[in-house]
């Protein structure tokens, strides 16, 4: 036999050993303490004595916590049966520092508790561990081999051999990496599958939504469309309308112009005639002084006045026919005069200030000349005297001049009055139409209308978008309910025979899910009871079936079971048992004509309340399924968990089915209100736009009521404030008169004074007298000058001051009124008719003049030269009445073209104000954009109702849709990176296995040449699938050309080889120490001896602990202990060393 060679040994060496063990109550020892040297030692005693339970306390100690492993049922059965706790301490020394050592000690109580020492410190069993690993102390079956552990190894299949190499190659780390890669990998697959699955439907949903956002996209635009052609429209018209509006403007302009020059002409002849009436009176009243015959002249006097007041009358009717339209244009043409004055003045009055300024400064100067250098004090009499002068006709001018003003001021105030009194009369001349007011409150019962309309819209315009999202928000749960249903319900071939169904094609009554219905406490039991089930076809007949198996076939479509009504058969039921519910086809709700299936499906299953009732009932005996959808096979299988009910899924569907119909037909409802009311409001506007034509047209004729009454008070205001005004003027002209008197009266008091001074002033020198004399004359002329532009000034801002007020008060809406013209018509015929009689009369009664005296021939003659005269003025006049008259008529269709035009445009700009934002078309004709609008509208109708929120929520979810795609492109990514290291794991594991295999097989191969004459290998029945394969061991004996097996050698050749196998584990992971307990028992005396060899070589540098009753193991030990057992428990009792044994 060989000797185990120095590298082996050496590979084995350790520092640390076990030098001393404690025990203290444990097991059968009371109080037993030992020290043990570096090397063989041998423990011998008889059976029972307590040998193993030195090995058992070495193993607690150390931190064993399989009870089996150190022999006992219980932790608190390692306690001495005498005491309350047992404990075992051992100190581990270093071999080249003996004095370096630790103490561990673990104690037992009865409760089966443990505590742990480090040299006397308590401390935990991890940190204890810990601290053993530092000196490579571990306890196991690689350092420890138990009593019966040899032949375990030699009987254990090869399979459990080889997973020992998976143990000490630490194959098991490798493993559990594996399995939390697999079990990360299943939860990524999991979580690929349902966001594939969820995607999907979001993609389903997202194609349905991007529909309803195209719609509303194309809405939108088409309506931009309406919108921009309608603006255009009405921007156009509108443009027309108001160059019109313009024009007859501008014509009233004009025809005003010629209406108020014949106003001025037909006034001059006024004046004219009225001075040929007074010399025709004259001449009347000679002639009636010469001659009183019969009062003749007198009667025909009298009829030419009623003849006069006739035509006036008549001239006066004919006038009022056209003066009801010319306040208008008289207006804003004052308007325009007056602001043209106010623009004019301004312009006077900076120009006037400043040329005040300059004269006051020229003033001041020759005043400051006037002043005489100090000499006497009569100069300084006439200085002062001569300044106070000055200062008063400076005031007297003032004063004169601001009274003229005021005096100005009261001439145009009194002209207004006149003025205002004239309008008063005319307006007050106007009668109410009551039918106005009556038409206002019609107008006001409208705008009530519409208000209540507008409220209502309002809300119901609020209503709507929460709708929109109600049902965008179902449509969305229902996409994804529809995602959740099973596979089975996403088969194509289901897909494509629904399609024959609705095509009429074949009798198909439809797949069972679809055709069953039940209560919710149910359905999680019928869909566990149906299972796949659940999506079988029901059809009439077989041929229906085969007809269809064909069409899948040939059109690809995938595979589908059939429920052919006129050949199924099922199981007859029996009265059910009183545990049960029932059979389960009786909880089913479906269509009669189906009953055949549904017995085939549900038939044959009972429902029970759980599965101990199912229990009760008997197991193998019936079909069963719980309520909560436990399945009880009569076989005995029985299937259950946790799982989303499809039927309770569909039951979801179909209510939110029902939710989304609802929702639509309350949306569609309020749409069609809103469209109600929009209809109601246009058709009361419409409405109202009439009456309100009306009213302009009764204003038109006879003036706003509101408005004149307005202006009637303003103008008695107006009148009263006037007058008032007037009133303090000429109490301020009185005032200014009393003192410009007292003034005049001061200044000739100071004139006396000055000349009598100057009297006395001889002596004063001839120039300067002349040069005071022309200063005085300068002085005067520019202070005649500066009162005139100070009362032209003061005068201006008087007339800007009126001029701003008038402008303020034509504020007034224009009166029109236009009399019944037939009836002045057929007033101015009488007149007519009347004034021919009545010159009938004057003729007869001129013919009985004629005889008269001669005495009056003349004046008559002259009288009627001057009535000829006044006869052709009054022809004149009525010429150009009749031609005002016919300027007034088309003034007046001007202001009724205007009306109309005016409320033309006010229509058209109130209803292009709806578009004001909206851009214009250009270069587009009106058929273009009425085109447009059709083209527009008609888009918009075909389009109904749709979705204005879409194209925002479709961005969101698209988003939602992208961001899962990119989560499932990582899900992808990170379960590509999961397999690959589930590949680098295997090829890792793998490679150390097949490493570790090779090293253990090689210390085996050495360890038997050691014991035996030949070779010996480990070998794996698959190399090819290791981790499926066994380990099994073969030998060549030294001579043999054949292999020996495990199973063909003698049992100590088996203990043999099992040892070394062992020892060779051991040697890929070493341990200071080695025990072994009657792992020799089944040698003979020579493979024993050869044992005791092997340990004996392997102990240079390990600590052997061996058990054994064999001679040659108690030979070759270095120590021997002997252990026996008493009445106060085990006792080693003696030691034995093998040198002192040689020695004798």
């Amino acid at each position: 036999m060989e000797r185990v060679d120095q590298a082996t040994i050496q590979q084995i060496k350790h520092k640390a050993y076990i030098s001393k063990i404690k025990f203290k109550n444990f097991k059968s020892f009371r109080d037993v303490e030992i020290e043990l040297p570096v090397g063989f030692i041998a423990l011998a005693g008889p059976n029972g004595s307590g040998k193993s339970n030195v090995v058992d306390g070495i193993r607690f100690c150390l931190g064993e916590m399989a009870t089996k492993s150190i022999r006992v049922r219980k932790a608190s059965d390692l306690i001495n049966h005498k005491a309350k706790k047992g404990q075992v301490s051992i100190t581990i020394s270093e071999r080249e520092k003996p004095n370096k050592k630790i103490e561990v000690s673990r104690t037992i109580y009865e409760d089966g508790k443990s505590e742990y020492e480090i040299d006397g410190r308590i401390t935990t069993r991890t940190n204890l561990i810990e601290r053993l690993r530092e000196y490579d102390i571990d306890v196991g079956p690689h350092n420890i081999i138990a009593q019966g552990q040899i032949e375990k190894i030699i009987d254990m299949h090869p399979k459990e051999r080889r997973q020992i190499i998976d143990q000490i190659a630490g194959i098991a780390e490798f493993e559990t990496k594996k399995k939390e890669a697999e079990g990360e990998l299943n939860q990524v697959e999991q979580k690929i599958s349902e966001a594939k699955v969820l995607a999907a439907e979001k993609e389903s949903y997202l194609k349905e939504l991007e529909k309803e956002k195209d719609a509303a996209l194309e809405y939108q635009e088409k309506k931009q469309q309406l919108d921009s052609a309608k603006a255009t429209l009405l921007w156009q018209e509108y443009t027309k309308i108001q160059n019109q509006y313009e024009d007859n403007l501008k014509n009233k302009r004009e025809l005003s112009a010629k209406a108020e020059q014949l106003k001025n002409e037909i006034a001059s002849l006024e004046k004219i005639k009225n001075e040929k009436e007074t010399a025709k009176n004259e001449l009347a009243i000679k002639i009636e002084k010469i001659g009183k015959k019969e009062g003749l002249v007198a009667q025909i006097q009298e009829l030419k006045i009623e003849v006069a007041k006739k035509q006036t009358l008549k001239n006066e009717k004919e006038e009022q026919v056209n003066k009801i339209n010319q306040d208008i244009k008289l207006l804003e043409d004052s308007k325009k005069e007056i602001n043209l004055k106010i623009d004019t003045i301004n312009t006077q009055l900076k120009q006037k200030e400043q040329y005040k300024l300059n004269l006051e400064k020229e003033i001041e100067q020759l005043k400051q000349s006037q002043k005489i250098s100090p000499g006497s004090d009569s100069n300084l009499d006439i200085e002062k005297i001569n300044q106070k002068i000055l200062e008063n006709k400076e005031q007297l001018v003032m004063l004169r001049t601001k009274k003229e003003g005021i005096q100005n001021i009261i001439f145009h105030e009194q002209e207004r009055v006149k003025k205002l009194s004239d309008e008063l009369k005319r307006i007050e001349q106007l009668e109410n139409d009551s039918n106005i007011f009556e038409l206002k409150n019609q107008i006001e019962s409208i705008n009530k209308k519409l208000n209540e309309l507008f409220e209502i819209e309002k809300e119901l315009n609020r209503k709507i978008p929460e709708y929109d999202k109600k049902l965008l928000e179902e449509k969305e749960r229902y996409a994804t309910l529809k995602g959740s249903i099973n596979a089975n319900a996403k088969n194509p071939a289901l897909e494509f025979i629904s399609n024959l169904k609705q095509k009429g094609l074949y009798k198909i009554e439809g797949t069972l899910i679809d055709l069953i219905n039940s209560e919710e406490k149910f359905q999680a039991a019928i869909e566990a009871a149906a299972g796949n089930r659940l999506y079988y076809v029901v059809v009439q007949t077989l041929d229906d079936a085969a007809n269809i198996i064909e069409l899948l076939k040939r059109n690809k479509m995938g595979r589908c079971s059939f429920i052919p009504l006129d050949h199924i058969q099922f199981q007859k039921n029996e009265k059910p048992p009183k545990e049960a519910y029932g059979w389960l086809n009786e909880f089913v709700q479906y269509p009669a004509n189906i009953d055949k299936a549904i017995r085939y499906v549900f038939g044959d299953t009972l429902l029970v309340e759980n599965i101990e009732t199912a229990k009760k009932i008997g197991i193998n005996k019936y079909r069963m399924v719980t309520i909560e959808g436990e399945v009880i096979e009569k076989s005995g299988v029985i299937s259950g968990g946790s799982k989303t009910s499809t039927l309770v899924t569909q039951t979801k569907i179909s209510k939110i089915e029902q939710e989304i119909n609802k929702i639509k037909e309350e949306r569609d409802s309020l749409y069609a209100q809103v469209y109600n009311i929009r209809e109601q409001s246009q058709e009361l506007r419409k409405e109202r736009i009439a009456l309100e034509l009306k009213i302009r047209d009764k204003e038109a004729e006879i003036g706003n009521e509101k408005e004149r009454q307005r202006r009637i008070e303003n103008i008695e205001n107006e009148i009263k404030q006037i007058t008032e005004n007037i009133k303090k003027a000429e109490n301020e002209i009185k005032t200014i008169e009393n003192e410009i008197k007292q003034k005049e009266e001061v200044i000739n008091a100071m004139t006396l004074n000055l000349n009598k001074i100057k009297e006395d002033e001889k002596k004063l020198k001839e120039e300067q007298k002349k040069s005071f004399e022309q200063n005085q004359k300068r002085y005067e002329e520019i202070l005649k000058e500066y009162s005139l532009i100070v009362g032209e000034i003061e005068t201006k801002k008087q007339e800007n001051l009126m001029l701003n007020e008038q402008l303020k008060k034509i504020k007034q809406t224009i009166l029109e009124k236009q009399n019944e013209l037939e009836v002045n018509k057929n007033q101015i015929k009488n007149l007519n008719e009347e004034m021919a009689k009545t010159n009938k009369n004057i003729e007869e009664l001129e013919a009985k003049i004629a005889e008269f005296s001669k005495n009056i021939q003349k004046e008559y003659q002259m009288m009627q030269q001057i009535e000829e005269e006044i006869k052709k003025i009054a022809q004149e006049q009525g010429k150009q009445k009749y031609e005002l008259d016919k300027i007034e008529k088309q003034l007046n269709e001007i202001e009724i073209k205007n009306a109309s035009v005016q409320t033309r445009l006010i229509d058209l700009k109130a209803e292009y104000e709806k578009y004001i934002s909206i851009k214009l078309l250009e270069k587009v004709s009106k058929s273009e954009l009425e085109n447009m609008m059709a083209e527009a509208e008609k888009r918009i109708n075909e389009l109904g109702i749709v979705n204005l929120k879409a194209p925002q929520i479709y961005t969101e979810k698209k988003a939602e849709y992208e961001d899962l795609i990119q989560k499932i492109k990582k899900l992808e990514n990170e379960k590509q990176a999961v397999l690959t290291l589930i590949k680098e794991i295997e090829t890792k594991k793998i490679k150390l296995f097949m490493e570790t295999l090779q090293e253990v097989n090689n210390h085996f191969k050495k360890f038997f040449k050691m014991v035996f004459k030949g070779d010996a290998e480990l070998y794996l029945e698959d190399p090819q699938n290791p981790f499926e394969s066994g380990l099994n061991i073969k030998i060549r004996e030294e001579g043999q050309k054949k292999d020996k097996y495990l199973e063909s050698l003698s049992g100590g050749e088996k203990s043999l080889l099992a040892l070394m196998f062992i020892f060779a584990l051991q040697m890929k992971k070493t341990s200071p120490f080695y025990i072994m307990d009657e792992a020799d028992a089944s040698l003979d005396k020579e493979n024993s001896l050869k044992m005791a060899n092997f340990i004996s070589q392997l102990s240079k540098n390990t600590q052997f602990i061996v058990i054994s009753h064999n001679d040659s193991i108690l030979e070759a030990a270095d120590i021997v202990l002997g252990v026996t057992k008493n009445e106060d428990g085990s006792k080693i009792v003696g030691v034995k060393l093998s040198s002192m044994i040689a020695n004798s």
